[in-house]
């Protein structure tokens, strides 16, 4: 887990400032990420110079206090947590986020899981082992540096990324990629700059200030200019067909959720599931009476996992359902649950 940030700086003047507030943005980032540290900094001229290190970055901000200066307009930056599998012992600064390569400087939340696949399709050479590393020189390769050809190049990632890139040609711009990993953008209108990080939260905007935030959308690419133009695409292909699997106990919850959705357009199938309740057989012949009205394949699986759990009378074989609830509060009692049932439900499903 890693917690990325960046800036990007429309009025290099105020550059004191914009390092003092992407200072205080690192520090509270630094709970996403206390193994490592990395600032780096492109100039109007597209020179690049930055700081990593080991450790909290709370223990080390004067280290950026002075790095960026009229000339700065981009800033990219992580906090890092290393996980086990990619634990480097002796690490050296190629070993610390952001990497760059010859063109862009690049720092991932995530986990790239095809980096080796890419490295020999590509034939590409990395600075690191960490599966980040395979990212600048991959873009430096196969990206022309337009938001539709980052598209077209993260379509051959697979994993998980929240990214923040510079590119050293183009020093008056950002980019942000995400694919399900936050991304989030602030804008100060005071300190005319934009920042970007992983949680709204280390912006530490109060309701009643102008500061304008906005959670980016999930598999979307941005590119924010210096002019204040935000430009985004979908990350996916539009599907030509619409499908949704609608887990359906044949009530009227879930009977008017695949309603509406087929209204909308929508291909529904019905997935039902016969966990050996007390209201198996009526559910099951109402759910097949829905899917047959509603002209929509229905799914059934069969499964004896919460009769293994027990304790619950809404299972056949255990204590009697509650009917007279006397005015009582909530519609069922605690005690008559099924432990993480509708998780189970989700997660096959998904």
């Amino acid at each position: 887990m890693c917690s990325v940030s960046g800036a990007l700086l429309l009025n290099p003047k105020k550059y004191k400032e914009v390092e003092e507030r992407l200072i205080e943005i690192l520090t509270r980032a630094e709970d996403r990420g206390r193994d490592s540290y990395g600032v780096v900094v492109v100039d109007e001229d597209g020179s690049v110079r930055g700081v990593r290190g080991i450790g909290r970055f709370s223990e080390h901000k004067s280290e950026v206090r002075g790095l960026l200066n009229e000339r700065s307009r981009v800033v990219v930056a992580n906090n890092r947590a290393e996980p086990t599998t990619e634990y480097v012992r002796f690490k050296n600064q190629t070993d610390i986020q952001p990497f760059e390569g010859s063109r862009y400087v690049v720092s991932h939340n995530g986990v790239i899981a095809n980096d080796a696949e890419l490295e020999r399709k590509h034939e590409l050479t990395r600075a690191s082992r960490i599966d980040s590393a395979i990212l600048p020189p991959f873009l430096d390769k196969v990206w022309d540096g337009s938001l539709e050809g980052l598209v077209m190049a993260l379509n051959e990632v697979r994993g998980s990324f929240a990214l923040v890139i510079a590119d050293k040609r183009r020093p008056d711009r950002i980019f942000l990629a995400q694919n399900f990993k936050p991304l989030y953008m602030m804008y100060d209108p005071e300190l005319e700059a934009f920042f970007f990080t992983s949680l709204d939260s280390y912006f530490q905007v109060s309701p009643n200030e102008p500061k304008n935030v906005t959670k980016l959308e999930p598999y979307s690419v941005y590119e924010v200019d210096v002019n204040k133009n935000v430009t985004k695409l979908e990350l996916l292909p539009n599907p030509k067909r619409k499908r949704a699997l609608v887990i359906a106990s044949g009530g009227l919850d879930s009977t008017v959720a695949a309603t509406k959705l087929l209204r909308e357009g929508w291909e529904v199938t019905l997935l039902h599931f016969n966990y050996h309740h007390k209201a198996e057989e009526r559910e099951r012949e109402a759910v097949r009476k829905i899917a047959e009205y509603l002209n929509a394949p229905l799914i059934e699986i069969s499964t004896d996992l919460f009769r293994m759990i027990g304790h619950t009378n809404l299972l056949k074989g255990e204590g009697e359902v509650s009917k007279e609830r006397k005015g009582e509060a909530g519609a069922e009692f605690a005690h008559e649950w099924v432990p993480a049932r509708n998780l189970v439900f989700y997660s096959v499903a998904i």
